[in-house]
């Protein structure tokens, strides 16, 4: 999209946050994770800012514009202290209507989409000239803030120079035939990110620039402070960071794949890059990639690859793995704890779909989309093969089957036959007025009762494990009895309600299982959980629970 093309008229832009940062040549980088438009102004020293595999090179006079999700590394790379404006500011759609008229055609877009975020043209390395004007202009933001009276008259006033510096920023980068060298060069940078498995032609990239090939390789060794061998070099290596990670495919193939001429040249350039060689870092070492969870942290753990983050908010607090988890950063929901941690690989199912794009931006991202029918057999497996860890998720197989083998004939010995008898999982609801019912995905117990000591499901239970939903929720209690009545052992789940609730219901009292003394609550911080070290303690815990009760 070009800027003649913006409908500038139904784009409201808002200030964020306006901060001068100064980083010295020997301390710390940033690494901000844009969640809004972010515009930076070199005012003093030079600096490097890399984007996953971009760099540019700034100094004095330059400006970056950056959009939503994307992790930023930026650094003082030169010997003078860096000095930099970073200004934020968010760009929505509205709907505007002109006064006592109708809507334009961009207004009555625009209404369509109204509160929508607006894709704004150019990000990248913009140029401002005169730059003595813009510093000016940055120097009164900078002096009242982003939050002086923003509902007063001042704030309006510090509105309209947001706009004022947006407007002077875009009119110099919006001419589609002025084209300096900078410019000229830029753009075959981005033309190699675009492909950089392609044969790198140092003279045909200076021709499509209009320059000649001492000139281009100045300028490209100035935007991004390497010639174009090294760039290219290194964007090859991240490419095959991501392949090496996320695939078990061969060194030989993703050296093909990525541009190098054979398996030793790659493996010889990838160690000069990375400091480690393609199968090294494939492994990185017993303990495994950093990875950030956020699903499957459990089975990871479970693997002996404890994630370094991991959306704990919604799936921690596992009872059997309490220790293991202290040591995990809670992400939650948050893109930028996930960025600082800096993982190599991050794990999601289709619950987090909507940020899949903005954390491939942080880290080769693997989406495992939920299915209800795959077991977790099947799902130890699945991550056991993407990280290298096969063999630790047969062992957990093995162990679980000869482990529940043990508890079912521990049961037989006193009587009990898991086989033969029928048994169901439910959650009491709505003050006993509804319940649940599980299958044996689900966690709440079900793989232990159904797949471990192998009791029978129910017809309708049959139906949910076979279809792969694993649950029917808020099942009214007049049909309690159509659903476990012939049932001769029955679990209650207590997610805060538990049979106490049921106590005085003639459909609970009449229920075999209770008439029989074989009712039993579970506390779901034991029972709730599905990752492989819970299982295995589940199972544990059942057999203990039924062994006293065996007639």
């Amino acid at each position: 999209m070009s800027l003649q093309a913006l409908p500038f008229r139904t784009i409201l832009f808002t200030l964020s946050e306006v901060e001068e940062i100064r980083l010295s040549s020997d301390g710390p980088g940033t690494k901000p994770y844009t969640e809004n438009y972010e515009l930076y102004s070199v005012l003093q020293g030079e600096g490097t800012w890399r984007l996953n595999e971009k760099s540019w090179r700034l100094q004095k006079g330059d400006c970056l514009l950056l959009k939503p999700g994307l992790l930023l590394d930026c650094r003082c790379s030169g010997q003078s202290e860096l000095v930099y404006s970073r200004i934020v500011f968010c760009a929505r759609r509205t709907a505007g209507t002109r006064v006592g008229g109708d809507r334009s055609p961009d207004e009555t877009n625009a209404a369509a989409g109204a509160g929508e975020e607006a894709e704004l043209p150019p990000t990248g390395l913009v140029h401002i000239q005169p730059f003595g004007q813009w510093q000016a202009m940055l120097a009164e933001l900078h002096r009242y803030g982003a939050h002086t009276d923003a509902d007063g008259i001042e704030g309006f006033r510090q509105h309209i120079r947001l706009q004022e510096l947006l407007y002077y920023m875009w009119s110099r980068n919006d001419s589609p035939t002025v084209k300096d060298a900078r410019s000229a060069v830029q753009e075959t940078i981005d033309e190699l990110h675009a492909a950089p498995e392609h044969k790198l032609d140092i003279p045909a990239l200076a021709r499509c620039a209009n320059l000649g090939v001492r000139q281009f390789t100045y300028w490209f060794k100035l935007l991004t402070g390497s010639s174009p061998t090294e760039y290219v070099t290194a964007l090859r290596v991240e490419q095959a960071k991501k392949q090496l990670l996320a695939t078990s495919d061969p060194v030989s193939a993703i050296a093909g794949r990525n541009g190098f001429q054979d398996a030793y040249y790659f493996s010889r350039r990838f160690k000069q890059v990375t400091g480690m060689s393609p199968n090294r870092f494939a492994r990185r070492g017993e303990a495994g990639p950093k990875i950030v969870a956020l699903y499957y942290s459990g089975l990871l753990i479970s693997l002996g690859v404890p994630p370094v983050g991991a959306n704990l908010t919604w799936w921690g607090g596992r009872v059997f793995l309490r220790q293991q988890e202290a040591a995990i950063v809670d992400v939650g929901l948050s893109l930028q704890a996930v960025a600082e941690l800096a993982p190599d690989l991050i794990l999601m199912n289709n619950k987090q779909l909507p940020d899949y794009d903005r954390l491939q931006g942080i880290a080769p991202t693997v989406l495992i989309p939920y299915d209800g029918r795959r077991t977790v057999f099947e799902e130890a497996l699945l991550i056991g093969d993407l990280i290298g860890r096969r063999e630790e998720a047969e062992r957990f197989i093995h162990r679980y089957e000869r482990s529940a083998a043990r508890a079912r004939q521990r049961l037989r010995r006193a009587g009990l036959h898991c086989e033969r008898e029928a048994a169901a999982i439910i959650r009491v609801e709505n003050g006993g007025r509804s319940f649940s019912i599980f299958g044996d995905g689900y966690g709440r117990s079900g793989w232990a009762v159904y797949r471990g000591l192998r009791f029978q499901a129910p017809v309708q239970v049959r139906q949910l494990i076979d279809s792969g939903e694993q649950i029917e929720k808020e099942v009214g209690m007049a049909r309690l009895t159509d659903y476990v009545g012939g049932c001769d052992v029955l679990f209650v789940i207590h997610e805060g309600e538990g049979i106490a609730s049921l106590a005085d219901r003639p459909e609970w009292r009449q229920l075999p299982a209770v008439v029989s003394g074989r009712a039993f609550e579970l506390d779901y911080r034991n029972y709730s959980f599905f990752d492989p070290i819970s299982l295995e303690g589940q199972l544990a815990l059942l057999t203990e629970l039924l062994l006293p009760n065996v007639r």
